[in-house]
């Protein structure tokens, strides 16, 4: 939902005047800051699972 608010954005520009602008510019930050999170949230996850994961001591006899 939020990367189809992103492609809107991007695909349209500020309304006019100062004001437009700057309404633009918070959206934009917004949605920045939205995919941040997500993204560290993501990783996260994808590390706390990685630790989770049986690890292998000894490798290279493995393979």
């Amino acid at each position: 939902m939020v990367k189809v608010y992103a492609e809107r954005l991007l695909s349209h520009g500020p309304g006019e005047g100062p004001l437009g602008a700057c309404i633009h510019m918070r959206a934009l930050a917004r949605v920045c800051r939205v995919l941040l999170i997500e993204r560290q949230v993501r990783r996260q996850r994808s590390s706390a699972a990685a630790s989770r994961a049986p690890q292998d001591p000894n490798v290279v006899v493995s393979q």
